[in-house]
Formats: C-alpha cells, sequence, structure tokens
C-alpha cells in the first residue's frame, strides 16, 4: 500500500505514476459532459431522437468500459485520487451526501 504524504506528486511525476489512470478518467469526464450537451441540445432544439438515444446507448457504454478500467487501477497519487473524484462527482455524488462530500474534500469545490 502506498502512503500519500504530499499534497500534490506534480505533473510530471502524476503522469508517470498514474497517467493512465489519469487520461482514462479524463476521458470518463469528457464522455459524461457531452452526454449532457448532447441532451440539452436535443431538448433546445430538437432533432432525431432515435440517432440521439443510438448515440448515447454507445457513449454510456464506452463510459461504464472506461469506468471499470478505472476501478481496476489504484490511483499512487493525490492527482490519480482527484481524478477519481472528478469521475465520481459527475455522476454518482449526486446520489450519496456522503460521497458528494468526499468528493468536495478531494476537489476542493462544491459538489452537487
Amino acid at each position: 500500500m502506498l502512503i500519500l504524504v504530499a499534497a500534490e506528486a506534480g505533473i510530471v511525476k502524476a503522469e508517470e505514476l498514474d497517467g493512465e489512470l489519469l487520461a482514462l478518467c479524463r476521458e470518463a469526464v469528457e464522455n459524461h459532459a457531452e452526454s449532457v450537451r448532447a441532451d440539452d441540445f436535443l431538448e433546445q432544439h430538437g432533432g432525431d431522437e432515435q440517432a440521439h438515444q443510438e448515440a448515447m446507448y454507445v457513449r454510456v457504454n464506452r463510459w461504464h468500459e472506461v469506468c471499470d478500467q478505472i476501478a481496476e487501477i489504484p490511483a499512487r497519487t493525490p492527482e490519480g485520487m482527484r481524478g477519481k473524484a472528478a469521475v465520481l462527482a459527475d455522476v454518482i455524488a449526486l446520489e450519496s451526501p456522503m460521497v458528494a462530500s468526499l468528493c468536495s474534500d478531494l476537489l476542493g469545490r462544491h459538489i452537487g
């Protein structure tokens, strides 16, 4: 088990130790943001509901694949832990005040 004593490892060290994890976290966060933007656009401007649902299905499946990969990789740096918290903050934290609180602590911003 790795015990973290620094508030930050630094971007170079974080990428060295948690590069794969951080890339997956960025993908998951962007995937979720893209889904939200697509939902908002459809709601405001209308469009092909069937095509929208098919695209959402692909995005949601990829998000779950990425989250499964993220769950298998231990965070080795504070940046890695914050990356995982950012993924949680987008979706799961809204369901649990305790998870939202932990994500807020790790990210240094209010969740919800």
